[in-house]
């Protein structure tokens, strides 16, 4: 999926009680997952029991065709937090309807 150089880097900002922080880089294939345009899962192992927020943005579109006409947005209907320590798991969805997200936009995801 990375076949030409470019690097798509997801910036997942967490909200943990009142604070905000940066959690963790991704890139792409973590955030898409086995090329899965619908990818629900991404890791993060600082203090999941305590997240209140999910924000994702994109810098920066694919390089390259995926070959469904999606280079540059992706479709995350729900994000998981998997708690790496206890094996516990945290979902989130979206706060609006329409869980599509564009490079140089951003999604805002809250405990189901």
């Amino acid at each position: 999926m990375n076949d030409n150089g470019q690097q798509t880097r997801g910036i997942i900002k967490v909200k943990f009680d009142e604070q905000e922080e940066d959690a963790s880089l991704f890139d792409q294939n973590t955030l898409l997952k086995r090329g899965s345009i619908n990818s629900k899962t991404i890791l993060i192992a600082n203090k999941p029991k305590t997240l209140k927020k999910i924000n994702i943005s994109f810098k920066k579109s694919l390089g390259f065709n995926l070959g469904i006409g999606l280079a540059d947005q992706w479709n995350f209907r729900s994000v998981t937090v998997l708690d790496m320590q206890s094996n516990s798991s945290y979902k989130f969805c979206p706060t609006s309807n329409s869980p599509m997200i564009k490079s140089g936009s951003n999604l805002t995801y809250k405990l189901c």
